[in-house]
């Protein structure tokens, strides 16, 4: 039995590497040069990919806290420092959490947390 397994272990990873090694066939037409076509001036930038946006908050939450720890923050003050030094950099963000956070104290869960984010933000902020 255990012959066996090494066996068709083997045999899997040989195979795995027989399938990384193949390439594509060449294109048969030639590359056109740059020169020829360029790109037009008023063509806008891709859309940064949903993690790299995830990640950008995470990093300035983190400055945030950093921020609030350096000043020598503890407790609620830290807590309410983070919160706006975060909705000065990410104010759609920092709302929808504060829906959150309400929704949660509020004991809900699911399908009746996400109703209740999406009215939340779709309300004005008061001032």
């Amino acid at each position: 039995m255990k012959t066996l397994f090494a066996a068709a272990l083997a045999a899997s990873l040989v195979a795995g590497a027989a399938f990384a090694q193949t390439t594509p066939a060449p294109d048969a037409t030639p590359a056109a040069p740059a020169a020829t076509a360029p790109a037009p001036a008023a063509t806008p930038a891709p859309a940064a990919p949903k993690h790299a946006m995830r990640h950008q908050i995470r990093v300035d939450l983190r400055a945030c806290q950093k921020t609030a720890a350096g000043q020598g923050l503890k407790g609620k003050a830290r807590f309410e420092a983070v919160q706006d030094c975060f909705a000065k950099t990410h104010p759609k963000v920092a709302k929808a959490r504060g829906c959150r956070f309400e929704g949660r104290s509020q004991h809900l869960r699911h399908s009746k947390l996400r109703e209740f984010i999406k009215s939340c933000i779709a309300k004005p902020t008061t001032m």
